[in-house]
């Protein structure tokens, strides 16, 4: 799993100010997205303008790649080989 993907579909689809703007949204509002992940709430609006930019993004993409799903499937792990 790539933990900068979400970061890295932000700069794809032309960073905060114009994803922001797109969404309909305050570039405040997405500041965090870049560390935290895009929230599952904007999934659907994100994929779409993925789409029509021509990148192939699914919601098993956001989920898995998400910041917090990664700490918590590493957390599992370590919990599993413990034991």
């Amino acid at each position: 799993m790539n933990s900068d993907f979400h970061h890295r579909l932000i700069v794809a689809l032309g960073g905060k100010t114009k994803l922001a703007r797109d969404l309909g949204i305050s570039r405040v509002h997405l500041n965090k997205w870049h560390s935290r992940g895009i929230p599952a709430a904007y999934w659907h609006r994100v994929m779409d303008l993925a789409a029509a930019a021509g990148l192939r993004v699914t919601a098993e993409q956001l989920r898995q790649t998400k910041p917090s799903a990664i700490t918590k499937q590493a957390v599992e792990n370590v919990r599993c080989l413990a034991g």
